[in-house]
């Protein structure tokens, strides 16, 4: 039985389709039985993101499966499957459990070394195992995936380095500030990067989270959401002395922070310093505000020359993560092998010891006479002779790598040792 995927990315469709795909969490249990009915497939996962939308399956013959998974996605979610059909990728084998690798990895992300897909594959494989579709072939590549993940995140940078606008305004304020327990920050503006400013500044461990907005009632509205304060005016919030980062992200079309809003805000600080970002296009805050004493201003073109600089660095740590990929996915290949020759062997000694315990009893009772020494004796030359007989085939049913299994059936042919056994699930679901 063999691994395929059969699915689409933010490399193949646009968002209007990945949209129209997409499966809710709630969705996902049906969604999976339904899968589950389709003939030939044994084991199967549903991947959706608001970037990709997978359908994982193990099947014994996965190419006569590859269609039925696109038919079935298309069906499932009321799309033409001709319009589909050249939005798709499939992988089976070695090829699938790559491509596990590098989505669990975060190399085949919108942005590379983002932490979010790992937690989604997992959560993915953890309502497949509850619902009683993932089984040794999903459940053996998956973990694989976690272990390469682990290992990328430790052993390169891939996440170290801000490659958003918004987070890479909180990494400039821990930098001027060092440690951000215990300011305040002040969001003028509560529209997306705002929002994720600001729940980033949270991460960091921020004192307080102040509000404002042209819209009282979308400020109050963030606020509640990001456990914030909201302010009632742009006045209100520029007035306030306790304001130390200062995020400005409005559609306004001229200066919301004007030089004379500057110095009045660093005079009712007694002149500590504040920390002004602008991120907005165009600029909220004036200029001239970063001659000002105390006063320190980044706007976008500051920030995004930091963000590709890092995006510079993640993409030569994603160099080394591949190198890794290939590392971790011949262990696995290694494994497989490994695993597969267990039966064989399992059965050869089975077999052979049991033709050895008969001829030990047939001479031991032609020996009626004989001492215990001597019966013990020949119970260990039989045993010894048995083990160094079996020894060469059994570490070349160990060592058979991409040969399909040639010599362990050519083995289960020559001892008669009929079908292969089948495998039960050993992995357990990942803590989320």
């Amino acid at each position: 039985m063999d691994l395929l995927v059969v699915g689409l990315n933010h490399h193949t469709a646009p968002v209007e389709i990945r949209e129209r795909l997409a499966f809710a969490d709630e969705e996902l249990p049906a969604a999976l039985e339904t899968l589950m009915a389709e003939d030939g497939l044994r084991e199967a996962m549903i991947l959706s993101t608001c970037n990709r939308v997978e359908v994982w399956a193990a099947a014994e013959t996965p190419a006569d499966v590859r269609e039925v998974l696109a038919a079935h996605l298309a069906k499932a979610r009321g799309v033409d499957p001709e319009a589909l059909r050249p939005l798709l990728y499939a992988r089976e084998g070695l090829e699938a459990v790559a491509h596990l690798f590098r989505v669990a990895a975060s190399l085949d992300s919108m942005v590379v070394g983002e932490p979010q897909i790992l937690g989604q594959v997992k959560a993915a494989y953890a309502r497949a195992h509850a619902a009683g579709a993932a089984g040794p072939v999903l459940s053996r590549a998956v973990h694989a995936a976690f272990r390469a993940a682990k290992r990328i995140r430790t052993e390169t940078a891939i996440a170290r380095s801000a490659v958003s606008v918004s987070y890479a305004a909180v990494e400039l304020a821990r930098k001027i500030f060092g440690d951000l327990g215990g300011k305040v920050v002040l969001l003028l503006g509560a529209g997306e990067m705002s929002e994720l400013a600001a729940r980033h500044f949270r991460d960091r461990g921020i004192a307080r989270l102040l509000v404002a907005n042209r819209t009282p009632g979308r400020a109050e509205e963030l606020a509640r959401q990001i456990g914030g304060e909201a302010l009632p005016s742009r006045e209100a919030a520029l007035g306030n002395a306790d304001a130390d980062i200062v995020l400005c992200s409005t559609a306004a079309p001229g200066y919301l922070v004007t030089r004379a809003d500057a110095q009045r805000l660093l005079a009712a600080r007694r002149h500590r310093p504040v920390f002004f970002i602008d991120i907005a296009v165009p600029r909220n805050v004036e200029p001239s505000v970063n001659e000002l004493d105390g006063a320190y201003l980044y706007d976008i073109d500051d920030l995004q020359a930091v963000v590709e600089s890092n995006r510079k660095e993640r993409e030569r740590e994603a160099e080394r993560a591949e190198a890794l990929v290939l590392e971790e996915l011949e262990k696995f290949a290694g494994r497989l092998a490994d695993r597969a020759a267990v039966p064989t062997i399992r059965s050869l000694r089975e077999r052979v010891e049991e033709i050895r315990q008969e001829e030990v009893t047939r001479t031991l009772v032609k020996l009626k006479d004989a001492s215990p020494e001597t019966r013990a004796a020949v119970e260990a030359l039989s045993a010894s002779l048995v083990n160094k007989i079996l020894h060469t085939p059994i570490q070349r049913l160990k060592l058979e790598r991409g040969e399909g299994g040639r010599f362990r059936e050519l083995v289960r042919d020559l001892f008669d040792l009929g079908p292969e056994e089948g495998e039960e699930p050993e992995e357990r679901p990942p803590d989320l």
